[in-house]
């Protein structure tokens, strides 16, 4: 779907504490095992740095109704959509 590197969530990572870590440009294959199901993953970015973040399930055909919470390492919301 994408020209970047693929790869698959794998392991526990329901929360932020257990997020698991990406290196960007990458497309992550997740998948939502359940209702109220969350992924998260780690990235590592700079002050300044623009890094574009989507959800492309609908596209795919998928139901999923998706949001994407961007938190500080302290867990601090920065972003919410």
């Amino acid at each position: 779907v994408t020209p970047y590197e693929e790869i698959a969530e794998g392991g526990a990572n329901d929360t932020a504490a257990e997020a698991m870590g990406a290196a960007v440009p990458v497309t992550i294959n997740g998948r939502i095992e359940a209702p109220g199901d969350a992924d998260c993953y780690r990235i590592d970015a700079k002050a300044g740095e623009e890094i574009l973040i989507e959800v492309m399930a609908g596209r795919l055909g998928s139901p999923l109704d998706s949001v994407i919470d961007i938190l500080t390492t302290d867990g601090a919301v920065l972003e919410r959509g």
